[in-house]
């Protein structure tokens, strides 16, 4: 194991965290290089391809962006019985034949409009991101802690991807690029997914991040 895990920080906790805690205080730990770029892909989601990690960083290149999000293949119920996950051939199958969410889903990992921009609405409007989610360390870093808590100082435990996307919009509104390259595979046959067994802590976690305040735009 310590092999396998050469080079990576490895958590291990016996209490769950929740994916914002997690972040926020890996981030703020082990993430020293303010340059480094955060990439965020939940633990039942994949990269398409080998290449994906290296696109992205190019993608950063080019558009010299803060934060990204970009297109990605979506996994459904159809495709299930397919192929075995465990099976050696999928770490080489071909996603390119599942539909793209941009295409599939409604209002999915495209861009906002430029009036939501300019009138920093973010808030008020449906959240268009899915995976791969990334941001810049020192990006990251101007959030500050209350975003990821409730009015009761607890941590929030759903809507992460909310939870640091709206700052981090209302921040750096003209600081983002949308990638058009299907990078990962969003499985929304997840059973287990959080919406799915937590759909009311879920709903009342985006209803308390949707009621904060508004962060004003900052220079970075």
């Amino acid at each position: 194991m310590n092999k396998l895990l050469e080079g990576h920080v490895a958590i291990w906790r016996k209490e769950r965290y929740y994916s914002v805690r997690n972040a926020y205080e890996l981030i703020h730990t082990h993430c020293k290089d303010p340059e480094a770029i955060i990439i965020n892909l939940d633990a039942d989601d994949w990269f398409a391809h080998t290449t994906a990690v290296a696109k992205l960083v190019q993608h950063y290149r080019r558009e010299k962006c803060l934060f990204s999000y970009g297109d990605c293949y979506v996994w459904n119920e159809s495709h299930q019985q397919q192929i075995n996950w465990k099976d050696e051939v999928f770490k080489h199958h071909d996603f390119s034949q599942l539909p793209i969410a941009s295409k599939s889903m409604e209002a999915s990992n495209v861009r906002y409009s430029r009036k939501i921009e300019r009138t920093n609405t973010f808030r008020d409007t449906p959240f268009l991101v899915l995976h791969p989610r990334s941001w810049k360390v020192h990006a990251f870093k101007q959030i500050p802690k209350e975003a990821f808590l409730r009015k009761d100082g607890s941590w929030l435990q759903f809507c992460e991807d909310q939870a640091i996307f709206f700052p981090l919009f209302e921040m750096f509104p003209n600081r983002y690029a949308v990638c058009t390259t299907p990078l990962a595979v969003y499985n929304k046959a997840n059973l287990a997914a959080d919406i799915k067994l937590y759909r009311l802590e879920t709903l009342r976690d985006e209803i308390e991040i949707r009621r904060k305040p508004k962060y004003a735009p900052l220079d970075l």
